[in-house]
C-alpha cells in the first residue's frame, strides 16, 4: 500500500486523492488533521459543513480512528462525535441547539422536510417547529409573505409553528428556554 509523509506522519493512500492534478486528503482525514489543532466550536463547525455536503459519514471518521489511532486529533475528534450530531444550516440553528442542550429540554430534528417545506426545528412528538428568523433573511415583502404563506399550511396539517428571532436568541436566551419550555410542555 503506497503512503504519502505527511508533517504528523503517514498518510494512508486511502486518504489522498487529486483534485485539477493536485493530491489532497479525503474530507474526513482533514477534518482529523483540524481536530488536532483547532477550538471544539471550529471543530463542530468543520463537521458541520462536511456533513451537510456528504463528505464525511460515521463510517468515513471511524476509518480514520481505525488507521490513526495515535493522531494528535483522534481524541478531540473522538470526542466530538460522541454525541448524535444534529446537522445545521446556520450559526443561530448552532445557537439555538446549544441553548436547548444547556436547558436539557429534549433535542429537536432539524433542517427536516414537512408538508414540503424545510423547518429548522422539529419535535416531532410535540407537532412543534420552530423558525428561526433573522432580519438579513426575512426583510423583503416577498419572504414574510412566504413565511405565513408556510406558517399557514403546516398549521393547518397539525402542527405548531414558533418563531424565534436572532435577537431574541442571543439577546434572551432565558425567555426563548421559557418558551420552548411551555410549548413543549402542552400536549400535542
Amino acid at each position: 500500500m503506497a503512503a504519502v509523509l505527511a508533517t504528523d506522519g503517514i498518510v494512508s493512500s486511502r486518504d489522498i486523492s487529486r483534485r485539477h492534478g493536485i493530491p489532497v486528503t479525503s474530507a474526513a482525514r482533514t477534518i482529523l488533521d483540524l481536530a488536532a489543532t483547532e477550538p471544539t466550536a471550529q471543530l463542530q463547525r468543520a463537521l458541520n459543513e462536511a456533513g451537510l455536503e456528504r463528505r464525511i459519514s460515521p463510517h468515513s471518521l471511524n476509518e480514520q480512528f481505525s488507521r490513526y489511532p495515535h493522531h494528535p486529533g483522534t481524541a478531540a475528534l473522538k470526542k466530538a462525535t460522541t454525541t448524535e450530531p444534529r446537522l445545521t444550516r446556520s450559526d443561530l440553528e448552532r445557537i439555538a441547539l446549544g441553548l436547548i442542550r444547556r436547558a436539557r429540554l429534549p433535542e429537536p430534528e432539524t433542517n427536516v422536510r414537512i408538508e414540503g417545506h424545510e423547518v429548522d426545528l422539529l419535535w416531532r412528538d410535540h407537532n412543534l417547529i420552530v423558525e428561526i428568523d433573522s432580519w438579513a433573511f426575512h426583510s423583503m415583502r416577498s419572504s414574510f409573505e412566504q413565511d405565513r404563506r408556510r406558517d399557514q399550511r403546516l398549521t393547518t396539517t397539525g402542527y405548531r409553528v414558533i418563531r424565534i428571532t436572532d435577537r431574541q436568541l442571543t439577546n434572551e436566551p432565558e425567555l426563548v428556554v421559557a418558551t420552548l419550555t411551555r410549548a413543549l410542555a402542552l400536549p400535542r
